[in-house]
């Protein structure tokens, strides 16, 4: 698959991009070999975030956030980026950690079997970052927790791009008002929303 990271929308033009060696800046590219059915649907999904951007408040800094936990990858910094991703999503103010966990599981698995598995996953990411954030030592329950989110980078940015696609979809459906009541009632049972294509 494709990150969104690697391409940039300007509102009608979709530029290709590879990252430099130092992989900290975006080039443009003369092209990327990508199957034209992969390519119109990153067109796509480039098109609907740019289209819906400003009726989700919080999608821009996700999207920054999710592009550069791409380019950091599962160090201190890429973990930083991807868990604010994902919190700045869920507006907890109460059990931070629980209701970060809770509601992105929730958005992410549809289905209830996969959820425990995510729940798990989004707790070791939260757990290592507010280690490497608050400064503490990496004991051994640390580090493997920094193993287990290194071997799953992948699928958490994977739930990242799922959750902001989500979010972005509610907004551009319903409202940003409605999303944090949206979120409780996910956690008790309520419907989600249907995509419009």
């Amino acid at each position: 698959p494709i990150p969104m990271a690697s391409f940039t929308f300007d509102g009608v033009n979709i530029t290709s991009h590879c990252v430099d060696s130092d992989g900290l800046r975006f080039r443009q590219a003369d092209g990327i070999a990508v199957p034209s059915e992969v390519w119109e649907k990153q067109a796509a999904y480039l098109q609907f975030l740019y289209t819906n951007f400003a009726k989700a408040p919080a999608a821009e800094i996700v999207i920054n956030r999710i592009c550069r936990a791409f380019r950091e990858g599962p160090g201190h910094d890429g973990i930083i980026d991807l868990a604010i991703a994902l919190e700045s999503l869920v507006e907890a103010k109460l059990e931070i950690k629980f209701q970060f966990c809770l509601f992105n599981s929730l958005i992410y698995s549809g289905d209830v079997e996969g959820r425990g598995g995510t729940f798990a996953l989004l707790q070791d990411l939260y757990d290592v970052r507010s280690s490497v954030v608050h400064g503490s030592k990496i004991g051994r329950s640390i580090r493997k927790k920094l193993v287990n989110v290194s071997e799953n980078w992948n699928k958490l940015l994977d739930i990242a791009r799922t959750n902001l696609t989500y979010y972005i979809e509610h907004c551009r459906v319903c409202s940003s008002e409605e999303w944090v009541d949206h979120l409780r009632s996910l956690s008790f049972g309520g419907s989600r929303i249907e995509a419009g294509g």
